[in-house]
């Protein structure tokens, strides 16, 4: 009797403690999800644009460009990008580039900031440039877009676009940011690639002629 006495309390105490285990798992992993952060695709989503971010984005974007680390196009195809990766890739390289982080810093915005800013201009642009021509929007787009933001680019269109008509495409051609709203081209993921790529310093430039040992 006393047997199966002790063998039901060793049950019972290992039941406890598997549920236990099992609570303090769930909650482990309810806490992590609860610390993790926001995915930034669903950011820029919900990101409101204002006269005066909009105004902290280009004085960053003034600063970057004294120190030649300007570039509208690439930074519209990151923070459009498909991949959340790549954007979070983005601001951790540029926040262990001191000079490049604090030109955005002295506007007022973090680097993510500056970002999800791009991503708000180059989603809120498409609806309206498409809207304005009869296109479709694209359907990731639709319904998506904060109308406030859709509304801020038509009040805004001429100084947003000349935001981004700061520079051309490989081709001359002056892209506008409702053709960035794609998946990237080669060339566009190769610039992306090399702004991924680590820095490496001595290295001669790929345009360097060979030198040819005289005879």
């Amino acid at each position: 009797m006393s047997t199966n006495r002790t063998r039901l309390r060793i049950s019972v105490t290992f039941l406890t403690l598997a549920a236990m285990a099992a609570s303090g798992a769930a909650t482990l992993a309810a806490q992590k999800e609860a610390a993790a952060p926001p995915r930034m695709a669903s950011e820029v989503s919900h990101f409101l644009l204002t006269p005066e971010v909009f105004g902290r984005f280009v004085k960053a974007e003034g600063n970057l460009a004294v120190l030649s680390e300007s570039d509208p196009t690439l930074i519209a195809t990151i923070a459009s990008h498909p991949s959340d990766e790549v954007r979070a890739d983005w601001v951790r390289r540029t926040e262990t580039r001191p000079q490049k982080a604090e030109a955005i810093q002295k506007a007022g915005l973090s680097p993510r900031e500056y970002l999800l800013v791009a991503g708000a201009l180059v989603q809120a642009y498409t609806v309206a440039a498409r809207k304005a021509s009869g296109k479709p929007i694209p359907k990731e787009l639709d319904g998506t877009v904060p109308a406030q933001n859709v509304e801020f680019v038509q009040a805004h269109m001429a100084e947003v676009d000349g935001w981004h008509r700061t520079v051309t495409g490989p081709s001359g051609k002056v892209n506008t940011m409702e053709d960035i709203y794609s998946p990237p081209g080669a060339e566009t993921t190769a610039a992306i690639e090399k702004t991924a790529a680590p820095e490496k310093t001595g290295a001669a430039p790929a345009s360097a002629p060979e030198k040819k040992d005289k005879k």
